[in-house]
C-alpha cells in the first residue's frame, strides 16, 4: 500500500473535501451560533411544585422522518453516544426509546421517536399504529410534555413535513406545547448555518408551519471527522441545541387525562397516518369566541375579528373559520338554536377581557367556558383589551401571577392584546392582523377529521367493529340471501 492509499490520508483528503465549501474566516465562524428565539423567552422560574418536591423531570419528543438525524441529535445534546444510529434503532410506528440526561442543571428525558415518513401512507395497520400509540401516550402521562422538537434534514421545503408537524403539535399535543425547529445536516453549508433558516422561513409559514425558536446545526460525531473547522461547528450546534431546550421548554408540563387524551388523540392521528393529506381542511374550523360586550351583528364579531359574516362563517385573508360568539361563559345557546349549533368540540377558543372592566371572576368563567366547549383537548387565546402595547400585557401578566395562583386554562393559554376604541385605526388595525395570525397558528388542524368520518374509517380496517346486533342482522340477512338461492 502505497503512502497515499493509506487509511490516514484517505480521512485527510474526506475532512479537507468537506471543509473546502465552509467559510474559514473567524469573522463568519464566531457568528454561527445558529440559535434564533423567535419570541421573548423570560428566564425560567421554578414553579411552585419544584420548589416543594425538587426538580421534576422534563420530557422533550424528539420527532421527524427516518434518516434525519434524531438519534444522532441526541447524541449531540447527550454529549456522548448513548442512542444508535441505526435507522431500525427505534422500531414500528410510535414507537420510542427514551434517554436521561442532565442540561443546566434540569433533568430532561429526550424521547426518541419512529420515523412516519411520506411512503408509509396508506401502508400502517391501524391496530398496530393504535396499540403503539396508546402505549407511547401512557408513557407520557404521568409527568406531561414540556417540548417537541421538529427534527428535519436541511434540504427543501417539502409538504410532506406538514404531516408530521400536524400528528405531533395538533392531533396528540392539541397546541399546547411548544415547537421548535432543528435543521441537521449543515455541515457543508457555506458561510453561516443560519442561513437555511432565512431561506426557507417563508416556505415553512406559507405551509402552515410555526415554531417558536429553531436551530440550524451538524450533527456529525466528533469520531467521523478532525476537521478543525467541522468540530467548532459541532460544538457550536451542541450549545445552540442545548440553549434552545433550555429557553423554550414550558414553565409547567401540560398534562391531559389520559383517557380524555387518547379518545381525542387516536382518533386525530390514526387517518392522517392513512391517508395523502396535504395539509387543506375540507371543513371550516369552529371558533368560540366569548366577549362581554355584544358586537353589532354583521360587522364585527369581536375586537379584532371582523370580516364579510354569512351565517356565522367569517372569509378572512388567510381562509374561512366558523366564528360562534357566545355572551355567557357556560351558555347552552349554541345547543338551543338549531341555526347555531357547533357539533363536537371547538378547534379553538377566544376568551375576551376588559382591561379598564375586568370581572373579579374572570378565571372562573374561563374555565367554565373551557369546560362547555371543549376542555383541556382545544387551544385557548385570552384577549386583554384596553392595553396599547406587549410590554402593558406582560405587565399585567406579571402582576396576575403575582397576586393570583392562575389555573390550568391560563397556563395553557396564549395571550395577545387589543387597544382601546379610540386609540389611532393603524394600532387597531396592526392588532386585528395580529389576532388573525394567531388564530391560525392555533387552530386545530384536525377539523376535517370528524367523528363520523373516523368511525367509517375505523369500520373499514377493524374487524368485528359493528355492535353485536348489527353483526346478528347482517349475518342473519346473508343466511337468508343464501337459502333464497337454493
Amino acid at each position: 500500500m502505497t503512502q497515499k492509499d493509506t487509511p490516514k490520508n484517505k480521512q485527510g483528503k474526506r475532512d479537507k473535501k468537506q471543509a473546502s465549501s465552509l467559510d474559514v474566516n473567524a469573522g463568519v465562524m464566531a457568528k454561527s451560533h445558529s440559535l434564533r428565539i423567535q419570541r421573548s423567552s423570560p428566564p425560567r422560574r421554578a414553579s411552585g411544585k419544584e420548589i416543594a418536591n425538587g426538580p421534576r423531570l422534563r420530557n422533550v419528543i424528539v420527532f421527524g422522518e427516518s434518516g434525519v438525524g434524531k438519534s444522532s441529535l441526541i447524541n449531540l445534546i447527550a454529549e456522548k453516544p448513548v442512542a444508535k444510529t441505526s435507522s431500525d434503532a427505534v422500531g414500528c410506528t410510535f414507537g420510542h426509546v427514551s434517554y436521561p440526561m442532565e442540561i443546566e442543571g434540569e433533568t430532561y428525558m429526550l424521547w426518541d421517536t419512529a420515523g412516519l415518513d411520506e411512503g408509509t401512507s396508506g401502508t400502517i395497520p391501524a391496530a398496530k399504529a393504535e396499540e403503539q400509540l396508546r402505549i407511547f401516550l401512557r408513557g407520557l402521562t404521568p409527568n406531561g410534555i414540556d417540548l417537541l422538537i421538529y427534527c428535519v434534514r436541511g434540504t427543501r421545503i417539502r409538504k410532506a413535513l406538514l404531516r408530521n408537524y400536524t400528528i405531533f403539535y395538533s392531533a396528540i399535543c392539541r397546541k399546547k406545547v411548544p415547537v421548535v425547529l432543528v435543521v441537521t445536516g449543515l455541515e457543508n453549508s457555506e458561510g453561516d448555518m443560519e442561513e437555511w433558516w432565512v431561506t426557507n422561513e417563508r416556505e415553512l409559514r406559507k405551509h402552515r408551519m410555526y415554531f417558536v425558536g429553531h436551530a440550524c446545526v451538524t450533527t456529525l460525531s466528533a469520531e467521523s471527522t478532525a476537521h478543525p473547522i467541522l468540530l467548532a461547528r459541532r460544538e457550536k450546534s451542541r450549545q445552540a441545541v442545548q440553549e434552545l431546550i433550555v429557553k423554550t421548554s414550558r414553565n409547567d408540563p401540560w398534562k391531559a387525562d389520559g383517557d380524555n387524551w387518547m379518545k381525542k388523540a387516536i382518533p386525530g392521528v390514526l387517518p392522517l397516518l392513512n391517508m395523502k393529506w396535504d395539509g387543506q381542511r375540507q371543513s371550516v374550523p369552529i371558533v368560540v369566541v366569548w366577549n362581554p360586550v355584544q358586537q353589532v351583528p354583521n360587522t364585527q364579531i369581536a375586537p379584532g375579528i371582523c370580516g364579510k359574516v354569512k351565517a356565522f362563517t367569517l372569509h378572512t385573508d388567510i381562509r374561512p373559520y366558523k366564528f360562534y360568539p357566545v355572551f355567557s361563559p357556560d351558555s347552552s345557546e349554541l345547543k338551543s338554536n338549531k341555526d347555531n349549533t357547533v357539533e363536537g368540540d371547538a378547534d379553538l377558543l377566544i376568551f375576551y377581557i376588559q382591561r379598564d372592566k375586568p370581572d373579579i371572576h374572570w378565571q372562573e368563567m374561563l374555565q367554565s367556558f373551557s369546560d362547555t366547549y371543549g376542555g383541556e383537548m382545544t387551544p385557548v387565546i385570552i384577549v386583554l383589551t384596553g392595553i396599547d402595547s406587549q410590554q402593558s400585557l406582560e405587565d399585567w401578566r406579571k402582576d396576575l401571577s403575582d397576586t393570583q395562583p392562575g389555573g390550568t386554562v391560563v397556563a395553557n393559554a396564549t395571550f395577545t392584546y387589543y387597544p382601546h376604541d379610540d386609540s389611532a385605526k393603524k394600532s387597531r388595525e396592526e392588532a386585528g392582523q395580529r389576532l388573525m395570525r394567531l388564530i391560525d397558528e392555533r387552530c386545530l388542524d384536525t377539523a376535517s377529521l370528524r367523528v363520523g368520518w373516523v368511525l367509517k374509517w375505523m369500520r373499514f380496517f377493524r374487524k368485528d367493529s359493528l355492535p353485536p346486533k348489527k353483526r346478528a342482522e347482517k349475518a342473519l340477512s346473508r343466511s337468508q340471501i343464501r337459502m333464497n338461492t337454493l
